[in-house]
């Protein structure tokens, strides 16, 4: 079933504090210890949720270039995260809705990166798959 626009801007806006300790978690790698650091990423998820913002196009515009590369490499995350969990995080997603959930949470977090951003998404699909 295809999660709707609606439930990702949702989970979006809840996400807080509170998602960001398990968002921790899903970014940490399946073999890691709990004495190894999270695995930081580099390239395109360093970008601020601030500048993501800031560059999204108008209603006439196509996705400017400083879009495209973070939206590949959040695709990239979510099938990596999926592999590893061995849960299939995107069944139903459109790309157009995972961009939207990261305009509503960027917009509400400004100050996070791209990295966290997708560690709060990938922990919310994790749990919405553990409920079907």
């Amino acid at each position: 079933m295809r999660l709707s626009l609606i439930a990702l801007s949702a989970l979006a806006a809840a996400a807080g504090s509170a998602q960001a300790a398990s968002a921790q978690a899903v970014a940490t790698p399946v073999s890691a210890t709990t004495e190894t650091a999270p695995a930081r990423a580099v390239g395109a998820s360093l970008m601020s949720c601030r500048s993501w913002t800031a560059n999204r196009p108008g209603i006439d515009q196509i996705e400017p270039l400083q879009r495209i590369a973070p939206m590949d490499w959040l695709y990239g995350y979510l099938s990596g995260q999926a592999a590893a969990l061995r849960v299939d995080l995107l069944a139903g997603l459109h790309p157009s809705d995972i961009g939207a959930w990261l305009d509503v949470y960027c917009q509400a977090h400004p100050t996070d990166d791209i990295q966290t951003a997708s560690a709060v998404l990938a922990g919310d699909l994790v749990g919405a798959a553990k409920k079907k």
